[in-house]
């Protein structure tokens, strides 16, 4: 799937949200290195790819704060495949192949056997996705957790969700592969689980803030806990 029409206004939407301001020329790539790395690579930029350098390019918070979104000089082909993103250990990467149409992004988990697999996402929704995640996992300086697996913080656990539920602003932006997302603006909660709350393996639920004067309602009010 080749993205819609308004994929970059979608992206700058998200993108301005979680900044909390509005984007400006120098957070993005100039146009024509995306085309000297299509010149390079003797391939079409992938258009959700363009968007995302152009836009964003030059803000750490998206393109590096945890997986890593490689630069444009480091965008590399390989089994046919373009490598656009690397797991923040080098566990993995992840690639599109720039003739498909419906941009299925491919993982490899094992660079000794080239094993590939598809994610069920395409590439505009991954992209977008990775948006949140980037921030959630270490973009924001201000973040707490709550265990909800505590017997003795199930009163705060309740609080929480119908907080989460109640359509005070809050949104669920990210539910895919046991991520779930909320997002406010410049505020997330997240965990690992499905919409009902995080799996009974891992009881942990966390907010990640942009502002430490937007985490401490969380603190006094549902007993999160600073990281």
């Amino acid at each position: 799937m080749t993205p819609s029409p308004d994929f970059e206004t979608r992206l700058r939407a998200i993108a301005e949200s979680l900044l909390d301001r509005r984007l400006t020329p120098s957070d993005g790539i100039d146009p024509a290195e995306c085309q000297a790395a299509q010149a390079r690579l003797q391939v079409p930029l992938p258009e959700a790819l363009r968007v995302l350098h152009e836009c964003v390019g030059n803000v750490p918070a998206f393109m590096t704060s945890f997986q890593r979104f490689a630069k444009l000089d480091e965008l590399r082909i390989e089994d046919s495949r373009l490598v656009f993103a690397e797991e923040n250990q080098g566990v993995c990467c992840w690639g599109v192949r720039p003739d498909d149409a419906a941009q299925v992004v491919w993982q490899q988990t094992d660079g000794k056997t080239n094993a590939w697999h598809a994610e069920s996402l395409d590439l505009p929704s991954f992209v977008l996705l990775l948006l949140y995640y980037q921030l959630a996992q270490g973009g924001y300086a201000h973040a707490a957790s709550l265990d909800t697996s505590d017997p003795d913080e199930a009163p705060a656990t309740r609080a929480l969700f119908d907080a989460l539920g109640t359509g005070s602003g809050w949104q669920r932006v990210v539910d895919h592969n046991a991520l779930v997302i909320h997002a406010d603006g410049p505020r997330l909660v997240w965990y690992f689980g499905d919409a009902s709350g995080p799996s009974a393996d891992d009881g942990t639920v966390f907010a990640s803030m942009l502002k430490a004067a937007d985490l401490e309602p969380f603190v006094r009010r549902f007993n999160f806990q600073r990281l």
